[in-house]
């Protein structure tokens, strides 16, 4: 289960599927191929990827590129029903304090490795939290210092907010981390 949270704080996401059962889906670049394949054989304790992997082309209009991706999906019925309603409100993925308690050390890796970055000028990393409320950043921040003691602070783009580590909390997060980094 923890892979499978850490995915959904990162670019897991469960859809209804036409109005009958709920399907998760990720998708990744074709680098990341092996990532999302070691996902999968974990995940695939819990649900079925019958179908999984499918690569497929993609149309970037922005960069004007085509781009190789790979996606995995399952359709495990009422499997999917009960982390639906843990992580969606209104069909917009949440955070909530349930969840946040659910999160642990390898659920925090996975979500680096699905949207964190490291700035190697800066020396300073982030988690990604665009889609969330800045509530929720504020309650990933909050967690994030009352479990392990790191400091952070709710940064800003563009497109949306994003959590942010100095140089000092980002060695002491990917300490916590580094023995799940997939490498």
């Amino acid at each position: 289960m923890q892979v499978f949270i850490g995915s959904m704080f990162g670019d897991g996401n469960i859809f209804p599927n036409e109005g009958r059962h709920h399907a998760y889906s990720e998708i990744h670049s074709l680098k990341q191929k092996d990532y999302l394949l070691w996902k999968m054989r974990l995940m695939s304790k819990l649900f079925n990827f019958a179908n999984s992997p499918y690569y497929f082309n993609t149309y970037d209009h922005r960069t004007k590129k085509q781009y190789s991706q790979v996606k995995i999906n399952s359709s495990d019925r009422k499997k999917l029903e009960a982390p639906y309603k843990l992580f969606y409100k209104k069909n917009k993925k949440t955070v909530s304090r349930e969840v946040l308690c659910k999160l642990d050390e390898l659920d925090l890796a996975v979500w680096y490795m699905d949207d964190g970055n490291y700035s190697y000028g800066r020396t300073s990393s982030f988690l990604a939290t665009y889609s969330f409320t800045f509530a929720e950043n504020v309650a990933v921040q909050i967690f994030l210092k009352r479990k392990y003691n790191l400091e952070s602070k709710v940064s800003h783009k563009d497109d949306g907010q994003y959590i942010q580590f100095d140089i000092k909390n980002t060695e002491k997060f990917l300490q916590i981390i580094k023995r799940y980094i997939h490498k």
